[in-house]
């Protein structure tokens, strides 16, 4: 790797001229005088640079300063201290100058990009990114200090000091900058450079320049590796490299080695490993990923009946690669997680956590058990994965968003385990239970030496890993929390990582693995931008509240951008090992499923080596004899600890109790050592009650908290535990706490004793956060999370024990005097909080307003909910009156309006709301009374709004919304709003959307009138309204048959919901008939035994099938393509298969296909032994199989069954040569025409003229496949390719903030802010400009799971649209773009249906001007 590197320098000429980075440590001179010598002016701009008189001179006092113009330094510098004395003189224009560091020149460009220290009037002392961010990035800490240092047009003497990421200057002495660079990725090397700003009559003097070259920084980020990962443009259009290839084209820290472990053919598409006890590497193999489970209901049956997936073994990995596995398990369908056993593997597959059992020790799984089941599977990408073992017979795993599970157990349990969430399971599949909740898709998670967890979110939002334990709640999709009252976990990270991907985390804790500095560093795979990045974690021992994390060096750099690394773990030899999932494409709904570029076959594994780690074969501790396993559970690597400690759990060597329990109490041995012999006691149910009051008394925070964790299930007496965790209350480590507090919660038996002990962790420094007035003490955020976790965890357990939180009031009341203390009566106000009953809210709420107290959120919140008391009443009505109160109680109740739902209490705000808005008429008390109409849907407000609109108080679009919420259905002021504002006007649409959901015939007449002053987009999102009105949508059929309405505004989902609502209508058969004539013909099988086309084809030699076909329900053997004598391909059981007369099924397809769904099938054959199957232009199987010499009277649609086929077909294509897989991938979306002769092409359906049998039609479809023609797929080339160009111009990065903030904000967030009807697009600058471009343009091409539109039937026939929010047992929450979250009850629900598209609508950037759409994609590539 090394020679590589070295060879690939030569790659830099063009940008760091050829040479290398300074090494010299002493001050040394840039400038001789006399000459440029060391200096390079760009070819061309020659007259603008010279030496006059011992300085170096740029520009001119006669003539304007063209454009930019730079002299560069030759050499490249990274660490330095620079001083030089610089003069600018102007006559006229912008006058203005600027020294360049750690900057290159752009290829093909007068500019160079990269810091530039300014100078000039207004200028000195600012620092400008030249060409990159293009803006001020550093001003003056003191500008007028520095304003009287500065010289104006004499010499001016600067210094510039640049250190790692740290750049300091002066200007005479007098300090200006200290900048630290938050983007690790800003390289840190580059060169020297002097501006002159054109537009002006400037002449700028340097001399006496002087430089003393500091040491490097290590591992930092540079101008070339830089390069390397800016080449983010080609994703998609990468070619595939050899493995070869690929390896010289990595850049990998200096001192560490790359090395290829295995690669296809060998294997193909590994997701993930892990290895053994033996030290043997397990791979997972999803060759058939992507499906997700809203595409079809019958995906469920594709992982019932497998694929072509597989488990793989190495069994030597450590040894020189590229190995060859060898098959555990076979015909499996995406599996996504792998953990090894003693005589197998557990494996994450679809709905089930699956058990494969080799019996007879010959290498081969011959059992398969379920262990679990009931994982939902509607997004393939996020199903249960990363299982880690844990003692106590645990095993965790992580599930992403958009999945809803119902996880059953062996006992018959059922557990919810919705999104995005961390779980545990009992190995043996006895329980399971949810334990984190939070972060979007968690592909990282490693248990470091001491048994802290941590996490990785994949979204880049902050979490590039953070520690996690037991109860803690993230934010992620779905905002969900564990309790309403539970606290969100803070981001830890100031910097972003690059893209929305990350994939996997692995931390270098191994003794004898990668040396320092990369020792106890975390690495993170980031397959979006082709690189192992690296951070480090400092988390001090006495303060361990503050986790500081450091981003440094990435570990590797690719410039091929199809590496995809996926999964990273450490080996038991010490090494990393990288799942490259090598790829074109990574995102799994960035581009169809389809798309040509997506890779099925390519896979590489590599592994990284430091030079000092020796090669050597890791321990096969499954071999170890028993008595070895106490001392190797002190080995130098964790993998083979740790298989030590899974080797005595699992022999259940109880004869080791005895050295085990030495080892504990032995506190001269490692503290890791001790902790795996304490997990080893743990798992063999062995821990004698002394040694576990040393262990939670041990100064060792982990071993306490393993204690604790193992004193739970050890001791089942309350009175018992109580006394052993008295002391643990005042334990220094909040994570010790934690453990603390929820073993108590669980004790049997649970008394006031306990609920004492759990209150006495509020310690009285902490009781502030419950009192009115908030502590000013100040905390880290993290410390404030631990504790509000804390706080959180008891009220938690002790809700579920109100009886016992009664009797505990009961005692301190006996102990009360009349005037508790502040703490004592928190305390109090805190446990009838936790009492979670009416009887005890009335006693708080006389409680509060006795002592004229302001409820805090959770008190309110919990108050709220029994306000149908009239004593709780009572207090909220006194409350809402008093000016002092009031607008924060409002403020709070609506921010939390989701955990209460009271219709007095309701009423009382309306009330509070009115007389504010009359009586103190402010903007803001209006905006409350808006706000209250809206989100509580306040009735009684309708009149008030609609004064306030009527007398131009309150903006009409805030009012608007306000009614259309509350159910207002005055139509005669929704038509006045819309007939009074401009086209393309957000109050028009949607004041237009408002009036077509009222239903009754005056509102159609309504739309009707307006209907010729409405954009096609307003028109369009009417006629969606319409039709979820029965009524409006045969309505719109009369309109749409006597063209009132056009119909070139419908689409297929449009259409479908009409014929919901008028199936039955004569004028919908007529419409129907009109709309068939204006569409392409088709081929209709009825299902007779005679209903075919009488094609009669012989297969001689090499051939391929292909059509669309839409299948009706009922899908069986009669059903088929092509058949004849003893050959007949059709569709028996659901599945595509051959038959060949007596030699049977020769192909059976595993993939079942869908009833109405147009599918796209092609089977081709190469003439001599090789069978191909083909689905929606992706290859599904290829066998080796033999075909008859000649089949004859071969017909299309017919079957040898006596029924026929049911169905629709189109662009049936009968070749005879084999096509293909790029010709079929490339073609099948296109639809042909016989203009072009092609004699391989023998038929062409329905073009073709063909004699029908039967009652075979050719005629019409309203159904239509994704078919374009080659004119429409070339218009549509066209039009990505103009919008490309202009996505790449140059943009204003402000002016796309605030096209982003009109087009985009609504629907996505950026940084928390945004609506929540699409994805966050915090990272999405890493995407590629197409992979945006496809997300734009065809927003319905690869639908993310999650953001599917979800269509509802209510009982009552309306017709609802939006996207699934949540979901539970008894309803379904349904989000809206603009709108308020909808709660529908299942009992209210007719029917539910996924469709194929999701809300963003098409032709967003067609309504924008072409430089709006080059500033939007500006902003946009912004979000790293």
């Amino acid at each position: 790797m090394r020679l590589l590197r070295t060879l690939q320098i030569g790659l830099l000429t063009l940008t760091l001229s050829g040479t290398s980075i300074a090494l010299q440590s002493d001050v040394e001179s840039l400038f001789d005088g006399k000459t440029l010598n060391g200096w390079e002016v760009r070819s061309g701009e020659e007259d603008w640079w010279r030496v006059e008189d011992g300085k170096i001179v740029g520009g001119s006092l006669q003539k304007q300063v063209p454009h930019n113009t730079f002299l560069s330094s030759t050499r490249s510098f990274q660490n330095f201290e620079l001083e030089f004395d610089i003069r600018i003189n102007g006559a006229g224009g912008f006058v203005n100058s600027g020294f360049q560091i750690r900057s290159i020149r752009m290829e093909g460009n007068h500019e160079m990009s990269g810091y530039q220290i300014d100078a000039g009037d207004g200028w000195w002392g600012k620092m400008y990114d030249e060409s990159r961010r293009n803006k001020v990035i550093a001003e003056p800490m003191d500008q007028a200090a520095l304003d009287a240092a500065v010289r104006g047009t004499d010499w001016n003497r600067y210094k510039i000091r640049a250190s790692g990421r740290r750049i300091q200057t002066w200007i005479n002495g007098v300090a200006a900058l200290d900048f630290t660079e938050s983007d690790f990725q800003v390289p840190m090397d580059g060169h020297f450079g002097l501006q002159v700003h054109g537009g002006g009559k400037a002449l700028v003097e340097l001399k006496n320049i002087e430089v003393n070259v500091l040491p490097p920084t290590a591992g930092a980020m540079t101008w070339r590796r830089w390069q390397k990962t800016q080449s983010v443009q080609d994703q998609g259009k990468s070619p595939i490299r050899s493995a070869a290839d690929e390896l010289a084209g990595f850049d990998v820290l200096e001192g560490f080695e790359v090395e290829l472990v295995a690669s296809d053919p060998m294997m193909q598409k590994v997701v993930d490993i892990n290895f053994d006890d033996s030290g043997r590497m397990w791979a997972i193999t999803a060759v058939e990923y992507p499906i997700d489970g809203n595409e079809s209901k019958d995906v469920i049956n594709l992982y019932r009946q497998g694929g072509r997936d597989q488990v793989l073994v190495f069994d030597e990995v450590w040894k020189p690669g590229p190995h060859k596995p060898r098959v555990f398990a076979d015909g499996l369908f995406i599996p996504m997680a792998i953990l090894p056993e003693q005589n197998g593997a557990l494996v994450g597959m679809g709905p089930d956590i699956l058990r494969f059992t080799d019996d007879d020790g010959d290498g081969k799984a011959d059992r398969r058990e379920v262990v679990l089941s009931g994982f939902g599977i509607q997004d393939s990408h996020l199903l249960p994965h990363r299982f880690k073992r844990m003692p106590g017979g645990w095993i965790y795993l992580a599930q992403g968003a958009f999945n809803s599970s119902n996880v059953k157990t062996k006992n018959g349990d059922v557990v919810a385990f919705n999104k995005c969430k961390i779980g545990r399971f009992q190995a043996d599949g006895s329980k399971f239970e949810v334990v984190g909740i939070g972060l979007n898709n968690i592909w990282g998670f490693v248990i470091d030496r001491l048994g802290d967890k941590w996490v990785q979110e994949a979204n880049d939002l902050g979490f590039p890993m953070t520690p996690f334990e037991h109860g803690m709640s993230y934010p992620g999709i779905g905002s969900e929390k564990f309790h309403s009252h539970s606290p969100w976990r803070p981001a830890l990270a100031e910097f972003r990582m690059g893209g929305t991907g990350l994939s996997g985390l692995a931390q270098s804790g191994d003794r004898n693995g990668f040396p320092a500095p990369w020792d106890q560093t975390f690495f993170l795979a980031n397959p979006i931008i082709s690189s192992l990045q690296s951070v480090q974690v400092t988390r001090r021992s006495d303060q361990p509240q503050h986790v500081e994390l450091r981003r440094v060096a990435d570990l590797l750099v690719s410039e091929d951008k199809n590496f995809r690394p996926v999964a990273i773990h450490f080996g038991p030899d010490g090494c990393l090992y990288v799942v490259d999932w090598y790829n074109p494409i990574i995102s799994h709904n960035e581009v169809p499923r389809n798309h040509p570029s997506r890779d099925k076959t390519s896979s590489r594994i590599w592994r990284i080596r430091h030079h000092s780690q020796a090669k050597q074969a890791p321990v096969d501790v499954a071999k170890a004899t028993s008595a070895d396993l106490v001392d190797l559970l002190g080995h130098a690597n964790t993998g083979t600890a740790r298989a030590a400690w899974h080797q005595i759990s699992d022999r259940q060597a109880t004869q080791l109790v005895p050295k085990l329990l030495e080892l504990v109490e032995n506190a001269q041995a490692a503290t890791e050592h001790r902790l795996l012999a304490l997990w080893s006691l743990h798992d063999l149910k062995s821990m004698p009650l002394q040694t576990l009051r040393k262990c939670i008394a041990a100064p060792e925070y982990s071993l306490r908290r393993a204690a604790i964790d193992l004193a739970g299930e050890q001791i089942t007496d309350s009175t018992a535990l109580v006394e052993l965790l008295a002391n643990t209350a005042s334990d220094p480590d909040p994570r010790v706490r934690l453990v603390a507090i929820q073993t108590l919660g669980k004790s049997r038996g649970f008394n006031s004793a306990l609920a004492r002990l759990l209150l006495s962790f509020l310690r009285p420094e902490n009781l502030a956060i419950y009192q009115a007035k908030p502590s000013a003490a100040a905390a880290s955020a993290l410390q404030k999370a631990d504790e509000n976790l804390e706080y959180s965890s008891i009220r938690a357990i002790l809700e579920q024990h109100p009886a016992a939180v009664i009797t505990w009031l009961d005692e301190q009341s006996a102990n009360y005097n009349s005037n508790p203390t502040p703490a004592d009566a928190a305390l109090q106000r805190y446990a009838l909080l936790c009492a979670a009953d009416a009887s005890a809210a009335a006693k708080l709420a006389q409680t509060l307003n006795q002592q004229d107290l302001q409820p805090n959120s959770d008190e309110l919140i919990y108050l709220a909910r029994h306000a149908n008391r009239k004593e709780i009443q009572t207090v909220f009505d006194q409350w809402l009156k008093q000016p002092k109160y009031q607008v924060q109680l409002l403020q709070t109740l609506l921010d939390q309006r989701k955990l209460w739902n009271n219709s007095t209490l309701k009423s009382s705000i309306a009330v509070c709301v009115r007389h504010l808005a009359q009586t103190q008429p402010s903007a803001p008390n209006l905006n409350l009374l808006l706000r209250a109409a809206r989100e509580l849907r306040l009735n009684e407000l309708e009149g008030d709004v609609i004064q306030y609109l009527n007398q131009g108080i309150a903006t009409p679009l805030a009012c608007l919304q306000a009614l259309m919420e509350m159910g207002c259905d005055d139509v005669e002021l929704y038509f006045r709003l819309a007939n009074s504002s401009l086209p393309g006007e957000e109050l028009r649409l949607k004041a237009v959307d408002a009036l077509a959901a009222v239903p009754g015939e005056r509102t159609f007449e309504l739309l009707l009138e307006l209907w010729p002053t409405l954009w096609p987009k307003t028109q369009a999102t009417a006629m969606r309204s319409m039709l979820g009105q029965p009524q409006h949508a045969r309505n719109l059929v009369s309109a749409l048959l006597d063209h009132r309405i056009s119909t070139k505004l419908l689409d297929e989902g449009m259409v479908n919901q009409m014929r919901l609502h008028a199936a039955d209508q004569p004028a919908w058969k007529e419409l129907e008939r009109q709309l068939l004539a204006q569409k392409m013909p088709g081929i209709k099988l009825p299902g007779g035994g005679q209903d075919f086309l009488k094609t009669n084809i012989t297969q001689r030699g090499p051939f391929t099938l292909e059509a669309w076909i839409w299948l009706e329900p009922g899908i069986s053997n009669a059903d088929g393509l092509l058949a004849g004598p003893n050959w007949d391909f059709n569709f028996s059981g659901g599945l595509p298969r051959l038959w060949l007369g007596p030699r049977g099924d020769v192909l059976i397809s595993k993939r079942p296909l869908s009833e109405q769904t147009w599918t796209h099938l092609a089977l081709s054959y190469d003439g001599k032994n090789r069978l191909n199957l083909y689905r929606n232009g992706e290859l599904e199987q290829s066998i080796s199989a033999t075909l008859p010499q000649a089949s004859a009277g071969l017909e299309i649609g017919k079957t040898t069954p006596g029924g026929g086929t049911a169905a629709s077909l189109t662009e049936v294509r009968y070749w005879t040569t084999e096509r293909s897989a790029d010709q079929i991938a490339g073609y099948y979306q296109l639809r042909l025409n016989r203009e072009t002769k092609n004699t391989d092409l023998q038929w062409l359906l329905p073009q073709d003229e063909v004699e029908l049998s039967g009652n075979a039609l050719i005629r019409p479809m309203l159904q239509q496949p994704p078919l374009k023609s080659q004119a429409e797929a070339k218009a549509e080339m066209e039009r990505i390719a103009h919008f490309r160009d202009l996505a790449r111009a140059d943009g204003n990065l402000d002016r796309g903030k605030n096209m982003f903030l009109a087009s985009c904000f609504a629907c996505h967030q950026v940084e928390g802010m945004g609506g929540n009807i699409g994805p966050s697009l915090d990272g999405v600058g890493a995407k590629t400009d197409d992979g945006l471009l496809r997300s734009i343009l065809t927003p319905n091409a690869g639908v993310e799971s999650g953001y599917r539109v979800l269509s509802v039937q209510t009982a009552d026939g309306e017709l609802l649209q939006g996207f699934l929010a949540a979901e539970d047992a008894l309803s379904i929450t349904l989000r809206r773009a603009g709108r308020v979250d909808l709660k529908l009850s299942r009992n209210s629900i007719k029917s539910l249906r996924f469709e194929e598209r999701s809300l963003m609508p098409e032709g967003l950037l067609d309504a924008m001007q072409p430089q709006q759409v080059s500033d939007l994609f500006t902003y946009l590539r912004s979000l790293h």
